[in-house]
Protein backbone atom coordinates (compact mmCIF):
# COMPACT_ATOMS: atom_id res chain seq x y z
CA UNK A 1 0.00 0.00 0.00
CA UNK A 2 1.32 3.37 -0.96
CA UNK A 3 1.60 6.25 1.53
CA UNK A 4 -0.88 9.07 0.63
CA UNK A 5 1.91 11.64 0.87
CA UNK A 6 4.04 9.77 -1.65
CA UNK A 7 1.05 9.07 -3.91
CA UNK A 8 0.30 12.81 -4.04
CA UNK A 9 3.89 13.65 -4.96
CA UNK A 10 3.86 10.97 -7.68
CA UNK A 11 0.73 12.46 -9.21
CA UNK A 12 2.32 15.95 -9.18
CA UNK A 13 5.43 14.56 -10.90
CA UNK A 14 3.40 12.74 -13.55
CA UNK A 15 1.14 15.73 -14.22
CA UNK A 16 3.20 18.86 -13.43
CA UNK A 17 0.76 21.27 -15.13
CA UNK A 18 -2.34 19.95 -13.35
CA UNK A 19 -3.84 22.26 -10.77
CA UNK A 20 -4.93 19.66 -8.22
CA UNK A 21 -5.05 19.49 -4.46
CA UNK A 22 -3.02 16.58 -3.13
CA UNK A 23 -3.57 17.48 0.52
CA UNK A 24 -5.23 15.13 2.98
CA UNK A 25 -6.29 14.86 6.60
CA UNK A 26 -5.99 11.83 8.80
CA UNK A 27 -8.11 11.02 11.81
CA UNK A 28 -7.91 8.37 14.46
CA UNK A 29 -10.55 6.96 16.72
CA UNK A 30 -10.18 8.07 20.33
CA UNK A 31 -12.19 8.74 23.46
CA UNK A 32 -14.14 11.98 23.66
CA UNK A 33 -12.35 15.26 24.34
CA UNK A 34 -15.47 16.81 25.86
CA UNK A 35 -16.71 16.20 29.39
CA UNK A 36 -20.33 15.51 28.58
CA UNK A 37 -21.14 14.41 32.13
CA UNK A 38 -20.43 16.46 35.21
CA UNK A 39 -17.29 15.18 36.91
CA UNK A 40 -17.89 17.55 39.83
CA UNK A 41 -20.94 15.50 40.79
CA UNK A 42 -18.73 12.42 40.97
CA UNK A 43 -16.06 14.15 43.06
CA UNK A 44 -13.48 13.87 40.27
CA UNK A 45 -12.98 17.58 39.65
CA UNK A 46 -11.65 20.14 42.10
CA UNK A 47 -13.45 23.47 41.63
CA UNK A 48 -10.31 25.36 42.71
CA UNK A 49 -8.47 23.93 39.68
CA UNK A 50 -10.97 25.53 37.30
CA UNK A 51 -10.01 29.00 38.52
CA UNK A 52 -6.57 28.57 36.94
CA UNK A 53 -7.62 26.41 34.00
CA UNK A 54 -11.29 26.82 32.93
CA UNK A 55 -10.86 24.10 30.30
CA UNK A 56 -10.80 21.48 33.06
CA UNK A 57 -14.55 21.98 33.52
CA UNK A 58 -15.41 21.20 29.91
CA UNK A 59 -12.61 19.25 28.26
CA UNK A 60 -10.39 16.30 28.97
CA UNK A 61 -6.77 17.05 29.92
CA UNK A 62 -4.26 17.50 27.08
CA UNK A 63 -6.83 18.20 24.36
CA UNK A 64 -6.55 21.02 21.87
CA UNK A 65 -9.17 23.21 20.24
CA UNK A 66 -8.82 21.63 16.80
CA UNK A 67 -9.58 18.17 18.18
CA UNK A 68 -12.66 19.55 19.94
CA UNK A 69 -13.93 21.29 16.80
CA UNK A 70 -13.54 18.13 14.71
CA UNK A 71 -15.27 16.05 17.38
CA UNK A 72 -18.19 18.48 17.33
CA UNK A 73 -18.32 18.30 13.53
CA UNK A 74 -18.39 14.49 13.69
CA UNK A 75 -21.54 14.83 15.80
CA UNK A 76 -23.29 16.94 13.15
CA UNK A 77 -25.23 15.34 10.33
CA UNK A 78 -23.83 15.36 6.82
CA UNK A 79 -20.75 17.47 7.54
CA UNK A 80 -17.71 16.47 5.51
CA UNK A 81 -14.47 16.44 7.47
CA UNK A 82 -12.60 17.67 4.41
CA UNK A 83 -13.99 21.22 4.73
CA UNK A 84 -11.88 24.20 5.74
CA UNK A 85 -11.35 25.31 9.34
CA UNK A 86 -10.54 28.93 10.09
CA UNK A 87 -9.71 30.61 13.39
CA UNK A 88 -11.56 33.94 13.60
CA UNK A 89 -8.84 35.92 15.37
CA UNK A 90 -10.74 39.21 14.91
CA UNK A 91 -13.41 37.80 17.23
CA UNK A 92 -11.35 35.78 19.71
CA UNK A 93 -8.39 33.45 20.12
CA UNK A 94 -10.60 30.36 20.38
CA UNK A 95 -13.41 31.00 17.92
CA UNK A 96 -13.51 28.83 14.79
CA UNK A 97 -15.51 28.75 11.58
CA UNK A 98 -15.88 25.35 9.98
CA UNK A 99 -16.99 25.06 6.35
CA UNK A 100 -18.21 28.69 6.49
CA UNK A 101 -21.36 27.33 8.16
CA UNK A 102 -20.55 26.16 11.69
CA UNK A 103 -19.17 28.53 14.29
CA UNK A 104 -17.56 26.93 17.35
CA UNK A 105 -16.77 29.36 20.16
CA UNK A 106 -14.44 27.86 22.78
CA UNK A 107 -13.68 31.19 24.48
CA UNK A 108 -13.61 30.97 28.29
CA UNK A 109 -15.80 34.06 28.69
CA UNK A 110 -18.73 35.20 26.56
CA UNK A 111 -19.49 38.92 26.54
CA UNK A 112 -22.10 41.09 24.86
CA UNK A 113 -19.32 42.55 22.69
CA UNK A 114 -18.32 39.08 21.47
CA UNK A 115 -21.96 38.23 20.67
CA UNK A 116 -22.30 41.49 18.70
CA UNK A 117 -19.23 40.55 16.64
CA UNK A 118 -20.70 37.10 15.95
CA UNK A 119 -24.07 38.59 14.98
CA UNK A 120 -22.27 40.84 12.50
CA UNK A 121 -20.64 38.00 10.55
CA UNK A 122 -21.44 38.00 6.86
CA UNK A 123 -22.34 35.46 5.70
CA UNK A 124 -23.86 34.34 8.95
CA UNK A 125 -23.15 30.71 9.97
CA UNK A 126 -26.13 28.35 10.13
CA UNK A 127 -25.10 26.98 13.52
CA UNK A 128 -23.36 28.38 16.60
CA UNK A 129 -21.84 26.15 19.29
CA UNK A 130 -20.75 27.65 22.63
CA UNK A 131 -19.29 26.19 25.78
CA UNK A 132 -21.90 26.53 28.49
CA UNK A 133 -19.42 27.40 31.23
CA UNK A 134 -18.26 30.51 29.33
CA UNK A 135 -21.49 32.27 30.26
CA UNK A 136 -20.57 31.88 33.96
CA UNK A 137 -23.77 32.56 35.98
CA UNK A 138 -25.22 35.06 33.48
CA UNK A 139 -28.41 33.28 32.47
CA UNK A 140 -29.80 36.48 30.93
CA UNK A 141 -26.80 36.77 28.57
CA UNK A 142 -27.08 33.11 27.61
CA UNK A 143 -30.79 33.46 26.90
CA UNK A 144 -30.29 36.68 24.92
CA UNK A 145 -27.46 35.08 22.94
CA UNK A 146 -29.65 32.12 22.04
CA UNK A 147 -32.61 34.29 21.02
CA UNK A 148 -30.58 36.85 19.07
CA UNK A 149 -28.49 34.41 17.06
CA UNK A 150 -31.37 31.98 16.47
CA UNK A 151 -33.53 34.82 15.12
CA UNK A 152 -30.73 35.97 12.79
CA UNK A 153 -30.11 32.47 11.45
CA UNK A 154 -33.83 31.86 10.88
CA UNK A 155 -34.18 35.22 9.11
CA UNK A 156 -31.26 34.45 6.79
CA UNK A 157 -32.24 30.82 6.18
CA UNK A 158 -35.58 31.61 4.53
CA UNK A 159 -37.64 28.50 3.91
CA UNK A 160 -34.64 26.19 4.35
CA UNK A 161 -34.40 26.60 8.14
CA UNK A 162 -31.99 24.38 10.07
CA UNK A 163 -33.45 22.46 13.00
CA UNK A 164 -30.84 23.53 15.58
CA UNK A 165 -29.08 26.83 15.27
CA UNK A 166 -27.51 27.52 18.65
CA UNK A 167 -26.28 24.88 21.07
CA UNK A 168 -24.15 24.67 24.19
CA UNK A 169 -21.59 22.06 25.22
Amino acid sequence: MRCPRNAGNTIKEEMPNANIDIGFKTFRLADTNIKWNSLMDKGQLDVAQMEYNPDLADFMPNTNDIDIVYELMLRQRDVALSESLERLSAIGNRTYLYATSFLVCLETEITEELISKLAGLDPLPIKFIFRDSAFKDDIALKDETFRRLKALVEKNAGTNKPTYTVEFI
